[in-house]
């Protein structure tokens, strides 16, 4: 089972990449036992379980096949994202949900895509929050700048790539754009906007704005193009792929950011 990463871009002269890594879960146990059922969690890592009368957020860190209550099944080892490092074992299936089948189920109000206005909303505070500490005017949501970030990160979904889009596509280089992605085993891409770019803005404090210069050994190019006073609109857009091992995140800045030589404001 492959190892999920994460790797993020930016357009700008401060650039690189920045790479998280995650172990898969575990199957755990002896062998197999005979006519066990089929693992019904076997592709999903992260998931909902219900936990003293509440749905969390979790990921599957082992599965055991178990005997409960006469029935050959499995019980899951699982990891509570929702704080603390909480661990619980002994999870049985009807416990689990599949973050689809929690939004479906109205069990959450997390939200892991940009096709709502409840990850717009999210995806624009989390922008606007960071420039109001360094005193920077507000963005602007605007939907040019998103249905482009939006097509290129289908094309870089659909092209198994990664990599900025050319000039031509971005107003002729006068559009800023940070880009990120996640990769691992079947149901590890499973990001918030939150998440998607809390590298992006973890990135300030390797910036020392004195000297405008960044941490030997870090990148400060999204952190950047975020807080980039001239910066007046942002869009983004999100690809994921069905079974929900990659996915692309893609923000469009106007007017782009990151000139060499020039500090952010």
């Amino acid at each position: 089972m492959p190892i999920p990463w994460i790797l993020s871009l930016t357009i700008g002269v401060l650039s690189g990449l920045s790479f998280t890594v995650a172990l898969p879960p575990r199957i755990s146990g002896g062998t197999t036992p005979a006519q066990t059922h089929p693992d019904p969690f076997e592709n999903q890592v992260m998931v909902y379980v219900l936990s003293q009368d509440q749905w969390r957020e979790a990921l599957i860190r082992g599965r055991t096949p178990r005997l409960v209550e006469g029935q050959r099944t499995w019980v899951y080892l699982v990891e509570f994202l929702d704080g603390a490092k909480e661990r619980r074992a002994h999870i049985t299936p009807d416990r689990i949900r599949t973050i689809p089948q929690a939004q479906a189920q109205g069990l959450t109000t997390h939200v892991y895509d940009l096709s709502g206005q409840a990850g717009i909303d999210e995806m624009l505070a989390l922008h606007n929050d960071l420039r109001q500490q360094v005193g920077m005017a507000p963005l602007r949501w605007s939907t040019d700048l998103a249905d482009s970030a939006q097509a290129w990160a289908e094309f870089l979904l659909a092209n198994h790539a990664f990599y900025h889009s050319p000039d031509r596509r971005r107003r002729r280089g006068r559009v800023g754009e940070n880009l990120h992605q996640r990769l691992g085993a079947p149901g590890t891409s499973y990001a918030t906007p939150g998440r998607a770019i809390a590298g992006w803005i973890n990135e300030g404090n390797y910036y020392t704005y004195a000297t405008h210069t960044c941490a030997p050994g870090h990148q400060c190019g999204h952190y950047l193009q975020m807080v980039w006073g001239e910066s007046r609109e942002v869009g983004c857009g999100m690809a994921r792929t069905t079974d929900a091992r990659r996915e692309v995140w893609a923000c469009h800045y106007f007017p782009g950011g990151i000139v060499p030589n020039r500090r952010p404001y």
